[in-house]
Parts: C-alpha cells; sequence; structure tokens
C-alpha cells in the first residue's frame, strides 16, 4: 500500500525554525510509510500579521527557487532525495523582482528532482 501524508504546520516569519519543523514533520511521515508529503501554502514561511507575503512585505523574505540565492527549494529537494520521497510545498513565496512575489506551487520527485 502506498501512502500519502497531509502535514499541516503554523509557520511564522522564522524560516529557519518553520524548516526545522518541516524536516521533523517530513521524517516522522516517512517513517509512517509515506511516499508522497505534501505541506500546505506558506511552508516557506508566513508574513507578519496584516503584511502581505504576495506584496512589498514580502520580497525581503522571498528567494528564487532555482539558483545561487535560493535555499528552501535545494533543502527540500536533498530531504526528498536522501528520503526517496515525493514532497508536494503548497506554496512558496518565489521572488519575481524587487517589488513583487509569486506564490509557486512546487513538486519534488523521490530524486530531488
Amino acid at each position: 500500500m502506498r501512502r500519502i501524508a497531509i502535514v499541516q504546520l503554523c509557520n511564522t516569519i522564522d524560516k529557519e525554525a518553520n524548516f526545522a519543523v518541516c524536516q521533523r514533520l517530513l521524517r516522522e511521515a516517512v517513517a509512517k510509510g509515506a511516499r508522497l508529503v505534501c505541506f500546505p501554502e506558506n511552508v516557506d514561511y508566513m508574513s507578519e500579521m496584516g503584511a502581505s507575503p504576495c506584496g512589498s512585505g514580502g520580497v525581503p523574505h522571498s528567494e528564487p527557487l532555482q539558483g545561487p540565492s535560493a535555499h528552501t527549494v535545494p533543502r527540500f529537494q536533498n530531504l526528498a532525495r536522501e528520503l526517496g520521497v515525493w514532497v508536494s510545498l503548497g506554496g512558496v513565496h518565489e521572488w519575481v523582482d524587487a517589488q513583487r512575489v509569486r506564490n509557486s506551487h512546487v513538486i519534488i520527485g523521490s530524486t530531488g528532482d
């Protein structure tokens, strides 16, 4: 039987703390047999109360999905590869330019691609 895990969490503006929780939950789901782990929207961070994560308030915390200044997605790619699991990132704040952020859904295969 193949299992899918749906993860719910309460993220903050602290991206490192959020990733630590995601990593722990991902490892727990895989230990229980999950082959696909689905995370919710705002998996990387949740803007402070009243700030729009996709407006100018979210720009300083956003990042590209790939490339030298990308951190969030590559970390999940490494975990997916290490654990041999598919990962769905329901919403990552993707940096577009100095004034815009895009909410992107990212699917990572079990080989990290």
